[in-house]
């Protein structure tokens, strides 16, 4: 029991309040005064910051970071999400008597919808027991599909529509698809098609995937069938 209370002591001090030491936040447009959680000199957790601009919300080793409430010095208000300091994720700005609700991505408005914050967008995916996988890998132009199924009998693939580059390899890796499509243009839209056996492994099927990417960049699509 003694062990346990002193666990929880040392947990406490860890999270002393600014009022009980100096406590840092790194964004200069609110530096002045905090009162909240702290840690190690930043402030970490739960906090309300106030300098020309004012933030209560949640903090990260000194940064706006989840979600919290930022008045600017001109009465502008954000309410939202926040990652390293910045306006990053669903959010609303309301500025006099207009109101922009949408996602943010590092201080910019990208859209209302949340595939204008992923960069991407699943138009149709028929035939799929898997919703296809998009991440982006790097900085670059080129696309690699991967065609995944349980039985290794991925057949007919193609892509018969798409709004550029050049179709590069396509290999048959362990009864699956790898292909690529290099130097595409963004925002970059195709189909791509090809035949699985149904769950059953008793006749094919034909799928279907229509997509477009807006955000630029080296992507990988996965499509998986059990």
């Amino acid at each position: 029991m003694k062990k346990l209370l002193l666990l929880i002591g040392i947990a406490a001090l860890t999270t002393l309040t600014a009022k009980a030491q100096q406590c840092k936040v790194l964004d200069p447009n609110i530096q002045g005064t905090y009162e909240g959680m702290c840690r190690k000199g930043l402030a970490n957790g739960k906090g309300t910051s106030i300098g020309k601009d004012t933030y209560s919300g949640k903090f990260y080793k000194g940064m706006k970071q989840g979600n919290g409430k930022y008045q600017f010095a001109n009465g502008d208000i954000y309410v939202g999400d926040f990652f390293e300091d910045k306006m990053h994720g669903k959010g609303k700005l309301v500025s006099d008597s207009t109101e922009l609700i949408g996602f943010w991505k590092y201080n910019e408005f990208v859209g209302t919808e949340k595939s204008d914050f992923d960069g991407y967008k699943i138009i149709n995916a028929s035939n799929t027991n898997r919703k296809p996988s998009f991440r982006k890998v790097g900085d670059g132009r080129n696309l690699t599909i991967e065609i995944r199924d349980i039985n290794r009998s991925v057949s007919d693939f193609k892509v018969p529509v798409y709004s550029s580059g050049t179709i590069g390899d396509i290999n048959n890796v362990n009864g699956g698809i790898v292909a690529q499509v290099l130097n595409v243009e963004f925002p970059f839209s195709a189909s791509i098609r090809y035949r699985v056996p149904n769950k059953s492994n008793n006749f094919m099927v034909d799928v279907d995937i229509s997509f477009e990417i807006t955000e630029p960049g080296n992507w990988r699509i996965i499509s998986e069938h059990e």
